[in-house]
């Protein structure tokens, strides 16, 4: 772990590696957002079908957005990603970067980051199984929303206490709902 965040705070303050790393996974067709949008603040990962919140069909209508996936399995979370400029890939993973342990244990809300997109980056599905057994790729992988949104919850790549929504200094997110 202290290696990776090594990388990456190098990575920070040397746009040559910071554009290699991204280059990297790029080619190894990892798929990140474009930018910061959580969709509903309070979801949390759930086996049965989801409840859209009364009045949250009526916005997302009224809404520039399009692409609400059924409100099931990774729906929510990746109709986030998708909003937010993702490529979500057919047969590609849609992993949690921070996942509802990891949160727990750091006394973090989960609701206020599955569906983050900041929070999700789409790999193929041997990517996606390598970071359950490789710590140092998982938090390569964690950050690289560090470096594009100055998104880090647990404050490990900085250092300093991100806000609420797991962003450093000013930078926030869109909150759709509520």
């Amino acid at each position: 772990m202290t290696k990776a965040i090594e990388l990456i705070r190098t990575a920070e303050k040397h746009p040559s590696v910071q554009d290699t790393l991204f280059r990297c996974f790029a080619t190894a067709d990892c798929r990140l957002p474009e930018r910061a949008f959580l969709l509903w603040d309070g979801c949390v990962r759930q086996s049965a079908k989801y409840d859209w919140p009364v009045g949250f069909k009526e916005k997302w209508d009224a809404c520039p957005y399009r692409g609400l996936l059924a409100a099931q399995g990774n729906g929510p979370p990746r109709t986030a990603f998708t909003v937010s400029g993702g490529k979500y890939e057919r047969g590609h993973e849609l992993a949690h970067l921070y996942d509802r342990p990891t949160l727990r244990h750091h006394n973090l809300r989960e609701g206020r980051h599955f569906t983050q997109s900041a929070n999700l980056i789409c790999t193929p599905p041997y990517l996606h199984e390598e970071t359950e057994r490789d710590e140092y790729l998982l938090w390569i992988l964690r950050g690289l929303p560090f470096l594009s949104l100055r998104y880090d919850p647990l404050g490990a790549f900085s250092q300093a206490q991100p806000n609420p929504y797991g962003f450093l200094g000013s930078r926030i997110c869109e909150v759709f709902w509520p």
